[in-house]
């Protein structure tokens, strides 16, 4: 079983901010590490903790892929 849930994600729109959150409370204590790709490439994105388990993380995409 998924011990961490990720948000609805809707369709990206190039160069505008995109987010979704990801719950970690049915994984427990632990490092949350994020990576982004896209088309093979790694995207820059930024990661903020809103709750004990909770994650929103942002980023840029470069196309609709």
């Amino acid at each position: 079983a998924t011990k961490i849930r990720i948000s609805d994600l809707p369709s990206a729109i190039p160069h505008q901010l995109y987010k979704f959150i990801v719950n970690t409370m049915d994984a427990g204590d632990g490092y949350v590490s994020v990576k982004i790709k896209q088309n093979g490439n790694r995207l820059a994105h930024e990661q903020t903790r809103i709750d004990l388990h909770i994650y929103e993380i942002t980023f840029l995409p470069e196309t609709q892929d």
